[in-house]
């Protein structure tokens, strides 16, 4: 079963087989589709794991504590530009 999430042509896919690519650069083009709404947060997860396999579950617990705290932080400051 060929997995391509990255983008439709298979250059990654045959990237990662090879063991070419580069694997922080996938990421960041990942996050960069995640930030701007081209993919959802099931394929962002479906995506790095392909990727990164079993370590993958550190990018799930990051991406989860930053959406965290950017959901918590908005209202505090916005509350802080009202007091002002």
């Amino acid at each position: 079963m060929a997995l391509c999430f990255l983008s439709p042509s298979l250059s990654v896919e045959a990237e990662l087989k090879n063991g070419t690519g580069n694997y922080y650069a996938k990421l960041l083009g990942l996050l960069g589709k995640l930030f701007d709404g081209e993919i959802d947060q099931s394929m962002f997860e479906e995506s790095s794991r392909y990727i990164f396999a079993t370590k993958a579950y550190v990018v799930f617990t990051l991406d989860k504590v930053i959406q965290a705290l950017i959901k918590n932080v908005g209202p505090i400051y916005h509350s802080f530009c009202l007091r002002r």
